[in-house]
């Protein structure tokens, strides 16, 4: 027989062995109820499975810091400056630069001193400003970070954009922290537009305006801060005041207080695991960045003690950004920030105001652009504005 008539044989033996083994288990097997007890405990399994997978996806969404600005949290770039040869300094920018890399943030470090004196610094932030307008807007950054080389980045599991103020307030140019003496330009941010330039140029040009007026130790930083208080002039006319924002420093420029400030301190960070010094930072374990401003001669012992830790055992300090107090701080920031701008409109909206009205507006407006750091005090203003606009009777009508 050939071997055509074989395979022909065995398919068709194949096939009437299944027909019989299929009837003879129909045949035999009881049938089974289409619907059991098992089956909807096995779906029910499944969607709750399903369910679960949906809410830790929808909860890694909540957790990230683009939910607060949507799908497209701001383009950063950030900049700093340092010639000469200083070690610690060097270290110090690696840890921003190793920020940016994971955040996607390029870093611009200027290397070649000018001999602009504290000019470099607005001379610096001209040039990358203007540098950013010259790409197609889809290449360019949004926002500048300046860095001082003093400043350590602690917990890079934070970005940098969480701090940045959402899409809605345009208005919003700078987003800076203040000390006792006011504006501090050793970590900021500056928005990427015409406006920026025009208030750099205008602070470089400030003492010679000003001949009188002395600036002092840090005179870019004091004609700066001189600068953003003017409420005319500039691009508009308006000036530079409405144009600014503090957020509290602890945020994104916690300080290494002064050897005077360490005495009797007892807490934590004080002698930290490793420190060889005792220290005084404004923050906690899991912050961001610290920043060691005016310390002179122990700023060396102090940058070691935190280059060390990062360098060598990161996971001592760092935390997830879920695990901070970040996104419930900036939120929280935000949206007070944003009652008491949207209590502004509606009382512009009034066709006639009295003058308790214009006193509490002006108030107000002042505060957001000098001291939105303080909630306290925001709160207040914001308070006795809609108060004025919706009076509570003192009486009730019988």
């Amino acid at each position: 027989m050939s071997d055509s008539r074989y395979s022909q044989l065995d398919a068709e033996e194949s096939k009437r062995s299944f027909e019989t083994t299929s009837s003879e288990m129909f045949m035999h097997s009881p049938r089974k109820p289409l619907l059991t007890m098992g089956w909807f405990n096995n779906r029910l399994i499944s969607l709750m499975s399903c369910l679960l997978i949906v809410v830790t996806f929808l909860g890694t969404l909540w957790h990230r810091p683009s939910f607060i600005y949507g799908d497209r949290p701001y383009k950063i770039a950030r900049v700093s400056m340092l010639y000469g040869n200083n070690s610690l300094y060097e270290r110090a920018l690696e840890s921003h630069t190793r920020h940016g890399e994971r955040w996607g943030y390029p870093t611009y470090i200027k290397r070649q001193n000018e001999y602009c004196g504290y000019w470099n610094k607005p001379t610096f932030m001209i040039q990358q400003v203007a540098q950013e307008l010259a790409k197609p807007e889809h290449e360019r950054a949004e926002w500048l970070m300046w860095v001082d080389a003093d400043s350590i980045i602690l917990n890079p599991n934070i970005p940098a954009h969480i701090f940045l103020p959402p899409r809605e307030f345009t208005h919003i140019n700078i987003v800076a922290a203040r000390d006792i003496q006011g504006l501090n330009t050793g970590v900021f941010f500056v928005r990427v537009h015409p406006w920026t330039i025009s208030m750099f140029v205008d602070g470089m040009a400030f003492p010679l305006c000003n001949p009188k007026v002395e600036l002092g130790n840090d005179a870019d930083q004091a004609a700066m801060a001189r600068t953003v208080l003017k409420s005319s002039g500039g691009p508009d006319g308006y000036g530079f005041k409405r144009g600014i924002v503090y957020l509290p420093r602890n945020l994104f420029n916690a300080y290494e207080l002064p050897g005077y400030m360490r005495d009797g301190r007892t807490d934590v960070l004080r002698n930290f695991t490793g420190f060889e010094e005792p220290h005084a930072f404004e923050g906690k374990k899991g912050d961001f960045i610290v920043h060691l401003p005016g310390l002179f001669g122990d700023r060396e012992p102090l940058m070691t003690d935190w280059l060390d830790l990062i360098e060598n055992r990161q996971e001592d300090w760092a935390l997830p950004l879920e695990e901070t107090t970040y996104i419930a701080e900036t939120a929280a920031f935000w949206k007070m920030y944003g009652e008491a701008v949207n209590t502004l409109r509606e009382a512009f909206k009034r066709d006639e105001a009295g003058k308790e009205i214009v006193d509490a507006i002006k108030q107000l407006r002042i505060a957001l652009s000098e001291e939105a750091d303080d909630a306290n005090r925001i709160a207040e203003y914001t308070n006795e504005l809609k108060e004025l606009l919706h009076p509570t009777a003192l009486f009730d009508d019988e």
